[in-house]
């Protein structure tokens, strides 16, 4: 089932309606779907306060500064990014929910679908040369184990799984290599994963520059 853009539908309404009159009104602890059936009725009927407390909820339920992998439990991820983007652009247009198991996630749209393909194009340049140049170590012996395997437990791991696009999930995998079992010191060891460490929060801290998200956040409509 496929709902037009920029219409809301009755489930839409029927959440409003419920807030409005108390018998389902939005709290701290409201789900994502009676939150975004709110959002999508109030870009069609001007309730400007019910509107704000909805984005509050929707600000709660997805952060705009998570903790790294923190965003790997969120759900409704396709609805989510395309209501936020919505909101944030000041265009209200209806966002397509599932309404059960059998129904297809809605497709991203053209203006998000740009937006994530520069986020991975930007990730990729980013990232890329640090995957694919063998680290290095203060003691020879540790060098030489890096040179010996990065290839296989590193950069061939990364290819098979397209970790290149995914640099948190990379780095946080080749961090929890037994690098002792390999033959790395324990002090090459723990430098190492403080380094990947150190990289993942300095990759995540650049996220929302890259996706040029900045200057959408800066002047909310």
């Amino acid at each position: 089932m496929q709902l037009e853009v920029g219409v809301a539908d009755s489930t839409d309404l029927e959440a409003l309606l419920w807030h409005l009159y108390h018998h389902k009104p939005l709290h701290s602890t409201s789900s994502f779907e009676q939150t975004a059936r709110i959002l999508r009725a109030c870009a069609q009927f001007d309730f400007p306060q019910v509107r704000k407390l909805a984005l509050d909820r929707l600000g709660a339920l997805y952060p705009r500064r998570p903790m790294p992998f923190e965003c790997l439990s969120w759900q409704h991820l396709p609805e989510a990014s395309q209501l936020a983007f919505d909101c944030r652009a000041g265009e209200h247009k209806r966002t397509p929910t599932p309404r059960d198991t059998h129904e297809v996630v809605p497709a991203i749209r053209p203006d998000l679908h740009r937006l994530c393909i520069q986020l991975m194009n930007r990730i990729m340049d980013h990232f890329a040369p640090i995957l694919f140049t063998v680290p290095t170590s203060s003691h020879m012996e540790c060098t030489g184990v890096f040179a010996d395997h990065w290839m296989n437990v590193a950069i061939q791991p990364a290819l098979d799984d397209s970790g290149v696009y995914k640099p948190l999930e990379t780095l946080k995998k080749i961090q929890e290599l037994d690098w002792r079992s390999l033959g790395l010191c324990d002090a090459c060891s723990e430098e190492k994963k403080k380094e990947w460490e150190d990289e993942a929060d300095d990759i995540w801290s650049r996220m929302e520059s890259w996706a040029g998200l900045d200057e959408l956040f800066a002047s909310p409509r």
